[in-house]
């Protein structure tokens, strides 16, 4: 296999792990609670602004305590 190959199924094969989709599950607030980051960053893929902010509103309630 040539080296884009490999690359090409390594980002499939990352992609098919992580979506890069808003956490619905409330639980998740009780970890970011635990962990305590003084950053954290939402990582999406969107195809348009309108489903960003739709993605940006599942994840901010996921988030509520």
């Amino acid at each position: 296999m040539s080296y884009n190959e490999i690359n090409k199924d390594v980002f499939i094969h990352i992609m098919n792990i992580d979506r890069h989709k808003p956490f619905k599950d409330k639980s998740i607030s009780s970890l970011v609670d635990f962990i305590k980051p003084d950053y954290l960053i939402y990582e999406f893929i969107t195809s348009s602004l309108e489903e960003l902010d739709d993605y940006i509103k599942i994840q901010d309630s996921a988030l509520e305590s």
